[in-house]
């Protein structure tokens, strides 16, 4: 094909991605029916797993929990199968690098942005550039974005602008910036 053409093509989807995130802003996109579906969750045995299962729980799914506190993870598996009659089975396990667990399935690829705010929040240390997430408020958000099969979910709004940035901005000008900014980044301690 042309590069006039092939142009046409990409600018046209590019305008058409956009105006569509656009209006799914405005109007929900139609969430998938997890009932009786197999759901996978690392990490069950508390925090945001723990609220994730019960959520899921709720809406019918059948639970396959993972953790490595074996306590913690029975206690989900407790409250989960106390509230109703649902298929619940809790594993414990120790899955070592959990990106590699985040790749396993596919689902789970929402949580790892929640995940590396977590650890760029440690990196900066400043609750008012990035404030510290409750998971009461965390949890919704990635249940939503799982049921609208959303691709990312980025938390909070402000990593939109880091992100942004960090497209935009050279390594140097990085650099150069958190030299002023009297900040050294954690691949650099």
């Amino acid at each position: 094909m042309s590069t006039i053409l092939d142009t046409s093509i990409f600018w046209g989807n590019f305008l058409y991605y956009i105006l569509e995130s656009l209006v799914y802003r405005i109007i929900p996109k139609k969430k998938k029916n997890v009932a009786g579906k197999i759901v996978l969750i690392t990490g069950a045995g508390s925090g945001l797993g723990r609220l994730s299962a019960i959520t899921f729980a709720s809406l019918g799914a059948i639970l396959v929990l993972w953790d490595i506190n074996e306590e913690g993870n029975m206690e989900t598996c407790r409250m989960i199968k106390e509230k109703g009659d649902v298929k619940v089975f809790a594993y414990t396990c120790n899955c070592g690098n959990r990106q590699d667990v985040y790749r396993f399935a596919d689902q789970l690829y929402h949580t790892v942005f929640v995940l590396d705010y977590f650890a760029f929040h440690n990196a900066l240390r400043d609750p008012l550039l990035l404030p510290i997430l409750e998971q009461e408020y965390v949890a919704p958000k990635v249940l939503n974005a799982i049921l609208e099969e959303q691709v990312y979910l980025i938390m909070p709004t402000l990593l939109h602008v880091v992100l942004l940035l960090k497209a935009i901005i050279s390594p140097d000008m990085m650099i150069t910036l958190a030299e002023t900014l009297e900040w050294t980044p954690p691949w650099l301690r």
